[in-house]
């Protein structure tokens, strides 16, 4: 008993304290241990305790690896909301289909089912089923996709509650790109993550076609083979306005991919613009330092392409560029001068 006694003033302490990072995890821990003791006591007085305070918890609590894992936490924790974590773990169909039928879902806010393979419909069955009310995150990484797994992972893009969609890695390319988004989709996403697939400029061209982005805040369209004609398509039409946060990160765009994108063109929220290893030098640099898109960015990423001392100051002293914050220009051929110089301008977070 006086063990469980000090469990409770370890509870009572947690409960006026901040709700950092690992607040979800040392209630948890307290619970199991409070519940091993005396399961009786956690019910009548644990529970209700908890009950009583209008605070809301993290969401979600705590990240678990296991669905025997979830299902002990929402018995001990039937208000909490957990992230669900199977990359490692999703081993039998069976587990699959009862947690799919199971209300343990409702509890779910964030799922990962990374390296898997979709061969019998469980994402369709996922995206349809009724305990499945409150899913905002779901990572599908690594998954070599063709196009049937393409086909049944478009029911994911239904689900109306999803705000951020992983999917790395996956050999995505433009037919599947038509077949997940313009088909079947919500207009729920804020952010997507679509890094190493293979997209290419038809990739780009299926993807602006889709009706469904206009929430869309955050894109990541890193290393997907994206030369001139997908980054004007994408940094010039006015469709998905909302973008703010754009990773082209390891495409081909060169220079060439710069000096295609439209110097009027407008994208007012746009803060931050990843445009490492694009091979750009001066000359393209020299362009980008022209571009209306510039206007409202914060932090700008330019590492490892080929911009010496020159290319850095046509930047930094680019009248377009009144709002950044942040430049990276890591792994480039700016000299030693050159980087003393940058070092002594204020103003910026310049990382060279």
């Amino acid at each position: 008993m006086h063990q469980l006694h000090h469990l409770f003033s370890e509870l009572r302490s947690l409960f006026h304290s901040h709700h950092d990072s690992l607040w979800g995890t040392r209630l948890l821990r307290l619970a199991r241990k409070a519940h091993a003791l005396d399961a009786q006591t956690y019910t009548t007085e644990w529970l209700p305790y908890m009950d009583s305070f209008s605070t809301p918890w993290p969401d979600p609590l705590t990240e678990l690896i296991t669905i025997r894992d979830l299902h002990e936490a929402t018995k001990l924790l039937p208000r909490a909301r957990f992230s669900l974590n199977l990359s490692n773990q999703w081993t039998k169909e069976n587990d699959v289909q009862h947690l799919i039928r199971s209300p343990l879902l409702s509890a779910i806010t964030r799922l990962n089912i990374s390296n898997k393979h979709f061969e019998h419909g469980e994402i369709e069955r996922l995206a349809n089923s009724p305990t499945l009310t409150g899913l905002t995150h779901l990572e599908v990484h690594r998954c070599k996709m063709n196009y049937a797994s393409a086909e049944r992972l478009a029911y994911a893009m239904t689900i109306p509650t999803l705000k951020h969609l992983g999917l790395s890695n996956n050999y995505i390319d433009a037919r599947n790109i038509e077949t997940l988004f313009i088909r079947r989709s919500t207009t729920s996403l804020t952010s997507l993550n679509l890094h190493n697939n293979q997209m290419g400029d038809d990739g780009v061209d299926a993807f602006i076609r889709s009706p469904h982005f206009r929430n869309l805040k955050h894109l990541n369209l890193g290393i997907n083979k994206i030369e001139e004609r997908g980054a004007n398509t994408l940094l010039s039409t006015t469709r998905m306005a909302n973008i703010s946060h754009l990773d082209f990160g390891g495409n081909l765009l060169g220079n060439a991919g710069i000096l295609a994108i439209d110097p009027e063109a407008q994208r007012p929220n746009l803060t931050h613009l990843n445009l490492s290893y694009n091979k750009l030098d001066d000359d393209g640099i020299n362009h980008l330092a022209k571009l209306n898109i510039l206007s409202s960015i914060q932090s700008l990423q330019l590492i490892n392409n080929e911009i010496t001392d020159e290319g850095a100051h046509t930047l930094i002293n680019s009248p377009l560029l009144l709002n950044l914050k942040q430049l990276n220009l890591a792994k480039n051929k700016i000299s030693p001068q050159g980087k003393d110089a940058l070092n002594h301008i204020k103003h910026i977070d310049i990382i060279t």
